[in-house]
């Protein structure tokens, strides 16, 4: 088993290769829509009330949804609540996210954005008791291309399997603006995270970065990885690029902004 703080730093971790790494096998039935993107529609951050609405009246089957440690505008103390950085403030609070979304049915996304929100999130969905099947948790424990040190570990990941063991993990990567294509030791940073953490998981990789070097289509279809692809601002969401992943990547979930 790796040592999860050894996956922190792609500085210092050559590549796995195919050999180092140990079937794991899941049962997919269980899964949302078995992880078959063809199923799914995404609506990217559903983080406030209007956002919501907006979601319940779609027919998008998945809301993703960011949360972190903040403040709501009635003016209650530091909770969990419904915002991306660098907003802290909120008309939503997590919980009653949560509450809107498990009566609905359809899947979640919950996008951590520091490791604070981690353990009230998990005891949230506890007392929610959101069945797994419909859960995805994602946070950016790796440094990926141009992106700084981040704020998780694979241990915070670790939580999140231990408490929903049948929930779809997501691993994601830091990246920053103009940055390259992902290198070798990020994409085996990546595949050791996964062997670590255990399936179900995806990989939540920037559409940009993966179109800047195919060859990684090949390698994580080489280790049957599924992947999530998302889409920063300045790389709108077109048919051409899109069409181009979802036929090498089947599978594939797309949460993507908006064009």
């Amino acid at each position: 088993m790796h040592d999860p703080k050894s996956l922190h730093d792609d500085r210092t971790h050559a590549p796995v290769e195919a050999g180092d790494l140990r079937p794991c096998y899941y049962d997919h039935s269980v899964l949302p829509y078995k992880l078959d993107g063809r199923e799914l529609g995404f609506q990217h951050r559903v983080n406030s009330r209007a956002a919501l609405e907006l979601f319940l009246r779609s027919s998008a089957k998945v809301a993703e949804g960011d949360v972190l440690l903040g403040t709501l505008s009635t003016g209650s103390g530091l909770q969990a609540v419904m915002a991306h950085p660098p907003d802290r403030h909120s008309d939503l609070s997590f919980d009653d996210w949560l509450k809107a979304m498990a009566a609905n049915g359809r899947c979640i996304k919950v996008d951590f954005k520091e490791p604070a929100v981690v353990t009230p999130v998990l005891e949230c969905l506890h007392r929610e008791t959101f069945p797994a099947h419909r859960l995805m948790l994602n946070a950016d424990i790796l440094r990926g291309p141009g992106g700084g040190p981040s704020q998780f570990s694979a241990d915070d990941l670790r939580l999140c399997r231990e408490a929903y063991p049948g929930a779809v993990i997501s691993i994601g990567c830091t990246t920053g603006p103009n940055a390259g294509p992902y290198s070798d030791t990020q994409i085996g940073n990546l595949l050791q995270a996964g062997e670590f953490l255990g399936r179900p998981y995806t990989f939540a990789l920037r559409a940009e970065l993966l179109l800047a070097d195919l060859s990684v289509l090949q390698v994580l279809s080489d280790h049957d990885a599924h992947v999530t692809i998302w889409n920063a601002t300045n790389h709108p969401n077109e048919e051409g690029w899109r069409s181009l992943l979802q036929e090498s990547l089947p599978l594939a979930f797309f949460d993507l902004l908006d064009p």
